[in-house]
């Protein structure tokens, strides 16, 4: 199937998981919202390579937490066309 990662998003991701154990922070990737019509590209993935590149924990919040939302409030599948109303959404779901 598809790679979900491409190797230059696992070299810098690894780089910042080196980052962190050195510096003593956690880092954890977030999904953003996404058009529904995007829903069965993404499912064809390939996301074995997390764990296999040793980053099922930054992962941990992002493949379970996906949302998908109705293709109309985006402009072109990616941009929502009222971002500062999801904006907000966003925020209260994941900043605390």
């Amino acid at each position: 199937g598809k790679t979900f990662l491409s190797q230059i998003t696992i070299e810098y991701l690894n780089k910042i998981k080196v980052l962190s154990k050195e510096h003593g922070f956690k880092v954890l990737l977030l999904p953003v919202p996404t058009s529904i019509e995007k829903k069965a590209i993404l499912d064809k993935y390939d996301k074995k390579e997390i764990a296999e590149n040793g980053l099922s924990d930054m992962f941990e919040l992002y493949l379970g937490n996906m949302e998908y939302l109705d293709a109309d409030i985006f402009l072109d599948g990616t941009h929502f066309k009222d971002p500062d109303k999801y904006r907000e959404m966003y925020k209260k779901k994941w900043i605390r």
